[in-house]
């Protein structure tokens, strides 16, 4: 479980710069905590696999998370982490057993699909699959397809479809090399079909 643990930043010899406990990243788990209200409406699952400790690479356990070597992060983000605090920061997904909102999805849009992207984290490569249907209904012709990926400001970074696409099911391969850690977004139009996901690059 290496590279699961979060605490702490600082190895076991040194103190924290911040003030924060040291100890290495052996100390703890996370806990997860919620409310008795939210387990009586239904309760809270976690998706599997979505857990990730930003910047574990599972070979600091008794070092900082400074300290090189590094494989998923670069020295600049390592430092920032230490600096920042005792603790590494957490991605993680959750189901909610009780519906808050009904989405009406017609007949046209479940002919469509983006699906996540795999691998997830990924480096530098991931693969996107995704499905489009004809328009009109049985009519065997396609539609204009764009499949684009952008940064957490919006800014485009790649397309990776931008074409007329007969109805049918492809895969497409995203190489973030020379391209910064981090979150962006993935977002496939077709039609008046548009869906938007989201991926991590760790390197």
């Amino acid at each position: 479980y290496a590279s699961l643990h979060t605490q702490s930043t600082c190895g076991l010899l040194s103190g924290c710069p911040n003030g924060g406990s040291g100890g290495g990243m052996d100390d703890r788990f996370d806990m997860m905590l919620f409310s008795q209200s939210v387990s009586d409406t239904g309760g809270i699952t976690y998706v599997a696999d979505s857990y990730i400790p930003f910047g574990n690479d599972g070979q600091h356990l008794n070092n900082s998370i400074n300290d090189p070597p590094f494989n998923i992060i670069t020295q600049q983000v390592a430092n920032a982490l230490y600096n920042a605090s005792d603790h590494l920061p957490v991605y993680a997904e959750f189901d909610f057993g009780f519906v808050s909102d009904v989405e009406i999805i017609t007949a046209y849009e479940m002919n469509y699909l983006l699906q996540q992207n795999y691998p997830n984290p990924f480096n530098p490569t991931t693969t996107i699959k995704f499905t489009i249907s004809d328009f009109p209904a049985g009519s065997g012709t396609g539609q204009f397809t764009i499949l684009k990926v952008y940064d957490v400001l919006g800014n485009e970074v790649a397309t990776l479809v931008n074409e007329e696409k007969p109805a049918g099911s492809y895969e497409v391969e995203f190489s973030a090399k020379g391209m910064p850690s981090g979150i962006y977004f993935y977002q496939l139009r077709a039609g008046n079909f548009i869906e938007t996901k989201k991926l991590v690059l760790l390197k």
